[in-house]
């Protein structure tokens, strides 16, 4: 700075040096002045310092304003710079999240592929079973046998259940559950997963507290909660779940004052920060190292949460645990939930009707044919859609209900649907299918007369459906 202005001065100088003679010519004419006297030397040598000042003046602030405008532009081209690399770092992340998206919808395709092939299975397996166990005394010794294969086959069907969830993006069929014991069938399953160092401990208010919930789902979150606990503990530590009432008084976390059901996930783990706490429930946002998690388990939380109506906090501190709350609409009911432990016993139908059994697997297909003949009831099957349509046009007036499959060759279960309503609008329809309720089952359980029912299901259940249609 201090040279800056220095050298202007000496440019001053040197500027007012060559002005000097032409000032002292201008004494001379117009003061009569004699420019080689002192008295000349004096006036050109004041008039050319005055001139010098002038001009160092007038080129400083020059520079000055120049100087300003450089740095005006240099930070304008440096916010400029700053902002076109957030821009290219927050397209680089949409690109992965993009790119990570479509790798899970061809997950999600995959597992609801091979979901409900294996869905057809066990309720091949589930249908024989069932059918057996119907044949069998009550004194029989092969009955605790049969109850163990169609147990089995039921927890199979949740987790099948759980991965056409996850493919389907959502779809539920809610009914009254007992969370205390979904807790239980939690706890034993995590039992056989996670090391013998970690504690698990279980409270409930109340045994009869239920929601209306889809039992698989609820089993997916508490599961997912779990799990995250248990991975923040590092194989030691306690895992509490508690269940009570708990009465809202005003709004909370978007939900309207009324009475609730608290689900509590409490671990002694190393707690989360609150930025990790804020994006916590991101999709593909994850803390655990590269292999170890995909960063939709919480994601995937967050949504069965709002599909059931409730709400989920996080109150976690670093080094201090983390505590999930999860509150669902109370159904304030008090009988036992009886879906998740026993299924509704079947009881002989008290008619002939003739039910044409539309399946396209095999070996499924013959094993309701014998299911639905232990019921009491005559039997027409048809492999799809265009062999069931030949069926129906000529037994359509002594045909009473159709068992409907949703997924078959040559023609569907809508386009089947479609055409049977058209030939006879009022026949009554149960469709069956691996899915819950998906897009084009959805729009036909709207129709009059159609029941639903997803495969595998208990033989008490396919009864109580099919007496409901005829009946109604």
């Amino acid at each position: 700075m201090i040279r800056s202005s220095v050298l202007h001065i000496v440019k001053g100088i040197a500027v007012g040096g060559l002005v000097a003679m032409p000032f002292s010519i201008i004494a001379r004419m117009f003061l009569n002045i004699d420019p080689f006297s002192l008295q000349g030397f004096f006036v050109a040598g004041a008039f050319g310092s005055l001139w010098g000042l002038v001009f160092s003046l007038m080129m400083r602030q020059r520079e000055v304003k120049l100087s300003k405008m450089v740095e005006e532009q240099t930070a304008s081209l440096i916010e400029a710079n700053e902002h076109l690399r957030k821009e290219i770092e927050e397209r680089a992340r949409t690109e992965e999240k993009f790119r990570q998206s479509q790798k899970m919808e061809a997950i999600g395709r995959l597992a609801g592929g091979v979901a409900h092939d294996i869905n057809n299975v066990l309720a091949t397996v589930m249908t024989i079973t069932s059918s057996m166990d119907m044949d069998l005394p009550e004194d029989s010794d092969f009955r605790k046998d049969t109850r163990d294969i169609i147990d089995a086959c039921k927890r199979g069907r949740d987790m099948t259940i759980s991965l056409l969830g996850f493919a389907r993006k959502g779809d539920f069929t809610k009914r009254p559950t007992s969370l205390p014991v979904v807790v239980e069938d939690v706890k034993r399953l995590l039992r056989r997963i996670i090391p013998k160092t970690i504690e698990i401990q279980t409270w409930f208010e109340s045994a009869d507290i239920q929601i209306s919930s889809d039992p698989s789902q609820l089993k997916n979150l508490l599961m997912n909660l779990c799990i995250n606990a248990v991975d923040a503990m590092d194989d030691v530590g306690k895992l509490k779940i508690h269940i009570e009432r708990k009465t809202l008084d005003k709004n909370n976390l978007g939900l309207l004052p009324g009475q609730y059901v608290s689900l509590k996930v409490v671990d002694t783990g190393e707690g989360m920060c609150e930025e990790t706490i804020e994006r916590a429930f991101d999709p593909f946002f994850t803390t655990k190292p590269e292999g170890k998690g995909t960063g939709l388990g919480l994601s995937r939380v967050w949504g069965i949460v709002r599909e059931h109506g409730g709400a989920i906090s996080i109150d976690s501190h670093l080094n201090k645990g983390t505590t999930i709350n999860v509150l669902f609409p109370d159904l304030n009911i008090v009988h036992q939930d009886p879906g998740i432990k026993t299924s509704v016993t079947p009881h002989p139908a008290g008619n002939d009707a003739l039910i044409l059994l539309v399946e396209d697997e095999e070996m499924l297909r013959k094993a309701e044919k014998r299911m639905l003949a232990g019921f009491g009831y005559s039997v027409e099957t048809a492999a799809d859609g265009i062999e069931a349509i030949e069926v129906f046009e000529r037994k359509q007036n002594n045909i009473s209900l159709v068992m409907l499959d949703m997924i078959m060759p040559r023609m569907g279960g809508e386009a089947t649907f479609t055409k049977m309503r058209k030939i006879k609008p009022n026949v009554p329809i149960l469709i069956c299918t691996g899915y819950s309720k998906e897009e084009g089952a959805a729009r036909l359980v709207l129709e009059k007369k159609v029941g639903f029912i997803q495969k595998p299901f208990s033989p008490g259940s396919l009864s109580l459906q099919i007496d409901a249609l005829l009946n109604n």
